[in-house]
């Protein structure tokens, strides 16, 4: 991932903070420093789903903010689900 482009924050939150979310629901599964993508609990249906950023740079900016602000990490699917439940 390259990071050419400086995001700023504003444009972090509003790509995280839709559909009700904030930043802090999000989290990574497995070994997140080599994968793309950031999950999150989807209560109504209660499962682990992943959000799609299309934009990689975007999609970096917002990988690294969670990293930078604490996002959970869980090493499986079952570590996600035990605690949502």
């Amino acid at each position: 991932m390259n990071n050419s482009t400086p995001i700023d924050e504003k444009k972090i939150l509003a790509t995280l903070e839709k559909g009700g979310l904030t930043w802090r629901d999000y989290f990574f599964v497995g070994d997140y420093s080599d994968r793309d993508l950031i999950y999150f609990w989807e209560p109504m249906r209660g499962q682990l789903m992943a959000t799609i950023i299309e934009n990689n740079e975007l999609a970096y900016a917002c990988k690294k903010y969670l990293l930078e602000h604490g996002a959970r990490r869980f090493t499986n699917d079952s570590q996600v689900e035990a605690a949502y439940h």
